[in-house]
């Protein structure tokens, strides 16, 4: 059970908010030099009312899982379709950018969810990649044309499957493929396509007594004019780094 669930609600800003999450760098990353963008925007703005964050990364899956049942206080980073019961903070916690890769020299490429009826594509499991692609993966997940995989290293993973042709295209945020592959596994892929770009929130879980309260002080800290300029000053940090030697894991 959360620490929460047994406080009363005028304590909530006195509290430690434990948050779960997915591996997902440069947004969620675990390191202490570098905890992630959304780590640091979100723990910036809660030190503002004395409230401190404590982030717990898992497997993706797990992480919703264990939220919903109340064992965290919620998701730092979140869209509604991978947790539709969760209690959404209004305002978004950043935003993100969906895009297609192929081998390089390949052909392959997206314009439009059709493009994709010939090609084996490679996603990550109950994973939010926004419409028209959630459909899509939902009504072929049982099919060859869906590769779905679910561990630690699922980036990484994927990429290697790319490069074996055991898919065609995989897909991800160019800052999580930037941050996270190797030179090498980048030489060897290219765009193929982009969805629109789409914002993310943090989600409180539904079995949290205080959730409801708590996404209310998170959305007015979000609604500051001056949060957006917090934010942008983590991005330039994170944009400036170099990339890393060995590929790491990818919700």
């Amino acid at each position: 059970m959360s620490q929460s669930q047994a406080e009363p609600h005028g304590s909530v800003q006195q509290q430690s908010w434990h948050m779960a999450a997915a591996h997902w760098c440069p947004y969620i990353c675990g390191d202490d030099e570098y905890p992630g963008i959304a780590v640091e925007y979100i723990r910036t703005l809660l030190g503002t009312e004395q409230i401190q964050l404590t982030v717990t990364i898992l497997p993706w899956t797990r992480a919703i899982r264990m939220t919903e049942k109340g064992r965290f206080d919620g998701l730092l980073t979140a869209v509604p379709e991978e947790a539709p019961t969760f209690i959404f903070t209004g305002q978004q916690s950043g935003d993100y950018q969906m895009c297609f890769y192929r081998r390089k020299g390949d052909s392959a490429r997206y314009i439009q969810i059709e493009d994709l009826s010939d090609l084996r594509l490679g996603v990550i499991q109950d994973y939010g990649y926004g419409e028209p692609l959630d459909s899509y993966i939902a009504d072929h997940k049982n099919s060859a044309s869906v590769v779905s995989v679910a561990h630690e290293n699922s980036l990484s993973s994927l990429a290697e499957m790319l490069r074996l042709k055991r898919i065609d295209l995989l897909i991800e945020d160019p800052n999580v493929v930037a941050f996270n592959l190797t030179s090498a596994a980048q030489d060897s892929m290219a765009q193929a396509g982009c969805l629109s770009a789409n914002p993310f929130y943090t989600a409180f879980s539904p079995a949290v007594v205080a959730s409801a309260q708590r996404q209310q002080v998170l959305d007015r800290l979000l609604a500051k004019p001056e949060s957006k300029a917090i934010y942008q000053q983590i991005l330039r940090k994170y944009r400036q780094r170099q990339p890393q030697s060995n590929p790491s894991q990818s919700r």
